[in-house]
């Protein structure tokens, strides 16, 4: 067997496989962001969503594009709906972002 075919979204349902670099970003940031606005850990929202705080960790780091089950339960968590979170929203408090950790070869 081969590849499943593309799931095709119903009108008005964003396109999640579309763009996966600008959604991974997008997602990012609005759940980042969502978490910190109300006051939770990476482990308290695992906690209240069901999903590892190892997989939020990579979301929130953009190194794991997520499932769109995993991505129904955070949004339920953080009192989301789902399209505002796969959405840029410009009103959510901006968080700045921890610069990523390089490992400089030894010479």
């Amino acid at each position: 067997m081969g590849r499943p075919p593309k799931r095709i979204p119903a009108p008005g349902e964003p396109d999640i496989e579309a763009k996966r670099p600008e959604n991974a970003r997008i997602i990012s940031d609005n759940l980042r962001r969502r978490r910190a606005a109300l006051g939770w850990t990476q482990i308290d929202l695992a906690e209240k969503s069901g999903v590892y705080v190892k997989t939020i960790a990579m979301i929130e780091t953009e190194n794991l594009n997520p499932m769109l089950e995993t991505l129904e339960r955070l949004a339920r968590a953080v009192d989301m709906p789902l399209p505002a979170l796969m959405t840029e929203l410009p009103d959510l408090v901006p968080i700045p972002r921890k610069k990523k950790r390089t490992v400089k070869p030894k010479s």
